[in-house]
């Protein structure tokens, strides 16, 4: 465990910061010594990590990443965001919050020098500045994914008009539930973010916090992500229209091949017939004068294709 005194600016009291490890959560009671009948309730027991088996370490259930904050008793809440590393995995960011103490418990993203420079350059002066800078951070990662899914989906729609193909209807739901998931995740985070900073004006209402910035930044963020959603049901659309488009050149194609072998097919069967009185079976010339009808009726057909432009 990390304890660190981040003094503020303007003659303030500074507050304190805790970076715990997963290993140590068992560290965050004893912290609260007037609130252990909190931790004694089942929703802290069910929010502690679980032990893994195999290596006896600590892990986070996925399930229960769900961003939201609990209010733990008046001036303690409990505050929970979501991000996602570079290899695209969940991870949490748990933090408890007082008034004058922040308590960051596993995956936090920060470093003790970065918050003394916050610090120093009076960025933060409170603990509620330092959870509203991560939530400026958790937005933008946010950003960052809808970004990538976006240049995603502009690649995908390219290569469908330019070649259709049925792998490509398994990447579209792929990029589908990117999508929905993203919109749930910032859906929980912008309740977060409202109840924070709705926290953040009850203890100072002079304050010139940032929180409705976020939460604006937040909305406008969805808002992104709706049109994202409905660009992902028109990449699907397209797919259809594409597979169906190749669908019908198939079907043409067929069509012609059927309407052009027809009239042979037909004198084909004609001269194969077992009679001895037909047409040209006597003349040495007959089968060349045969191939030569085949050739006649298969120039006309095709030129009269050609005239009505329907060999596109």
């Amino acid at each position: 465990m990390e304890a660190i005194n981040v003094p503020v600016k303007d003659g303030k009291a500074g507050f304190k910061l805790y970076l715990l490890e997963l290993q140590e959560w068992g560290e965050v009671p004893p912290l609260f010594p007037q609130d252990q009948e909190v931790f004694q309730t089942e929703w802290f027991k069910q929010i502690y990590p679980t032990v893994n088996q195999t290596n006896e370490q600590l892990q986070e259930r996925p399930s229960r990443i769900r961003p939201g904050v609990i209010r733990l008793r008046p001036g303690l809440h409990h505050a929970l965001f979501s991000d996602q590393d570079r290899q695209g995995n969940i991870y949490p960011i748990r933090f408890f919050l007082t008034e004058n103490e922040i308590i960051f418990v596993g995956h936090t993203l920060l470093r003790k020098e970065k918050v003394l420079e916050w610090a120093n350059r009076g960025i933060i002066n409170s603990p509620m500045d330092l959870a509203q800078i991560i939530g400026m951070r958790v937005l933008h990662h946010h950003e960052t994914r809808l970004e990538s899914i976006e240049n995603q989906m502009e690649r995908l729609e390219e290569e469908i008009l330019t070649n259709p193909a049925a792998r490509q209807q398994g990447k579209i739901f792929k990029l589908h539930r990117k999508v929905i998931s993203l919109k749930k995740s910032l859906n929980h985070h912008l309740a977060a973010f409202e109840r924070l900073g709705a926290i953040d004006t009850h203890i100072d209402t002079h304050s010139s916090s940032l929180w409705p910035e976020l939460i604006t930044e937040t909305k406008r963020e969805l808002e992104n992500i709706r049109q994202t959603y409905e660009l992902a049901e028109s990449l699907r659309e397209a797919y259809q229209a594409a597979v169906d488009n190749r669908a019908n050149d198939i079907m043409k194609l067929l069509t012609l091949l059927a309407t052009v072998l027809l009239p042979i097919n037909l004198l084909t069967s004609f001269f194969g017939m077992n009679f001895t009185r037909m047409p040209l079976i006597g003349n040495p010339y007959g089968i060349y004068i045969f191939f030569a009808g085949c050739f006649f009726i298969l120039v006309t057909v095709l030129f009269y294709f050609w005239r009505k432009d329907w060999l596109r």
